[in-house]
């Protein structure tokens, strides 16, 4: 029984960095131009403004990214 619970256990957490989803921080930078983050990511430059899988928010997120970015006042 030992045995069959220790295996579950490594599988389980074996398992759970693969469904793991990247997560990408504001003001953070492209690792190269043209690099490809996936279709919920906002993109202004070469800087990700955010991500949201909702497309309003990113439209939001589009039209404010220098407030995003700068701090608007």
């Amino acid at each position: 029984m030992k045995k069959l619970f220790l295996a579950a256990t490594l599988a389980a957490c074996t398992a759970v960095p693969a469904f793991a989803q990247d997560y990408y921080y504001p003001g953070q930078y492209l690792q190269y131009p043209g690099q490809y983050l996936g279709p919920d990511v906002v993109i202004d430059g070469n800087q990700i403004i955010g991500q949201d899988p909702d497309p309003n928010v990113r439209f939001d997120l589009r039209r404010n990214a220098e407030c995003y970015l700068h701090s608007c006042g």
